[in-house]
């Protein structure tokens, strides 16, 4: 299927597995996080202040925070080459368009158009 595309699909690729690795990633460094600042703020710190400041100062929750940045753009990097790709899909294609399902859907409305027409001009009035 890619070995038709220009470059072999490595756009698609690539956005693919970027967006991919950066959403799990983004995931995976929350839920630690969010972990962490539950255990922290809530069983131990037991819902004070002073708990919540110590779970958003503790190493764990930073670490996490940082990774979600981290991941945050691994994503947008994927998301980059995807609008590229999108962008850039068809310029440099030497295929003959062949007709696909879109073309024969598109003359079966055509078709379907004209057939109820015909019934639209005639006088359905009782005289």
């Amino acid at each position: 299927m890619a070995e038709d595309l220009p470059g072999n699909g490595w756009k698609w690729k690539w956005s693919f597995c970027l967006l991919n690795i950066g959403m799990v990633g983004m995931t995976v460094s929350l839920l630690i996080s969010g972990y962490v600042q539950s255990q922290v703020e809530r069983a131990i710190g037991g819902s004070t202040w002073a708990g919540y400041f110590s779970a958003q100062a503790h190493p764990w929750f930073i670490q996490g925070m940082v990774w979600r940045e981290v991941f945050g753009v691994v994503f947008f990097f994927g998301f980059v080459i995807l609008v590229w790709d999108l962008l850039t899909i068809g310029k440099t294609e030497t295929r003959k368009a062949e007709p696909n399902l879109i073309g024969r859907i598109n003359y079966f409305c055509y078709r379907l158009v004209i057939f109820t027409s015909k019934f639209r001009t005639l006088d359905y009035t009782c005289s």
